[in-house]
Formats: C-alpha cells, structure tokens, sequence
C-alpha cells in the first residue's frame, strides 16, 4: 500500500509539473503568435507604404521622361544638344535606381524578420505540442528515487527481519 501511495505521490507531482510546463508553453506560444500577428500587420503596412512610394517613383520617371522628351522636342527646334537630354536621362535613371534599392533593402530586412518570427513561433509550437518532452526528464529523475526508496525499504525490512529472528547470523 505504501508503494502505491508513494507512486500516487510521485504521479501527481510530475503531473503538477507537467502542467506548469504546459501553461507556461501556451502562455509563450501566445506570446509568440502575438509578435508574429504585430510584425505581420507592420510588414503589411510597409509593404503598402513602398509599394506607394515604388508607384510615386515610376510616376516621377514617367513625368521626367515625358518632360524630357518635351524639351528634346523644344531644345531640338531651339538647337540644343544630345548631352542635355542624356545627363538628364542618367540622372532619371540614378535616381530610380536608389530608390529600388532603398526598397529591396527594406524588403530583405522585412523577410528577415518575419522569418525569425515564424522559426520562433514553430518552436513554441513545438514545446506546446509535445508535452511529454518537456515532463520526461522530471519523470525518469522522480523514477530514479523511486527505486531508491523501494531498495531502502527492502534494505530495512531484511534487516528488520533479520533483527527479529531469534537465530542472528553474523
């Protein structure tokens, strides 16, 4: 009977424990799909922010090249040169060019992110999801002294018995 109440002892502090554990994994996996749900909503919003800024841009060059052939037209009646028109087709392009690096940066930076994010989130659900994991070790080291009290016991009972019996061999 005391084996079993010792079992029953050991059972439910392992489950205690099990279940802290259990709490403490949900309570981080709602953490985490919290972080991820906030970086998810910020990386939407710059999306839509440089995706705005992208169509500005392609405005703006669309402007400066329909500007520029406006005044090739007018330069070209006027007699002006070939090299006006070119520097201002490189800058146009130069300044689109910094623009959609500007752009890729924020985009790898923002990928990052919601990659680490989602490996975080995965890993949380991982512990949440498999509880056995989290109890096993408190669960075999509970086992172990189990056996040792159950070899103690036998230990004290044959040397109990061994005091009890009328014939002690030394």
């Amino acid at each position: 009977m005391d084996k079993e109440d010792l079992r029953k002892q050991i059972y439910d502090e392992v489950r205690s424990q099990f279940d802290s554990k259990l709490r403490e994994a949900k309570r981080d996996k709602s953490q985490l799909e919290e972080e991820l749900e906030s970086a998810s909503d910020k990386w939407r919003s710059e999306r839509r922010r440089l995706n705005s800024e992208i169509e500005r841009l392609e405005a703006s060059l669309e402007e400066a090249r329909s500007a520029r052939r406006k005044s090739i037209d007018t330069k070209t009646s006027r007699g002006s040169t070939a090299a006006d028109s070119s520097r201002s087709q490189t800058e146009s392009d130069e300044k689109f060019k910094k623009a959609d690096r500007d752009w890729e940066v924020e985009r790898t930076k923002l990928i990052d992110e919601i990659s680490r994010l989602q490996r975080a989130v995965a890993e949380g659900l991982e512990r949440a999801n498999n509880p056995i994991r989290a109890g096993q070790a408190a669960k075999e080291h509970l086992e172990a002294k189990l056996d040792e009290a159950l070899k103690g016991k036998r230990r004290s009972e044959e040397h109990t018995s061994e005091l009890q019996s009328p014939y002690v061999i030394s």
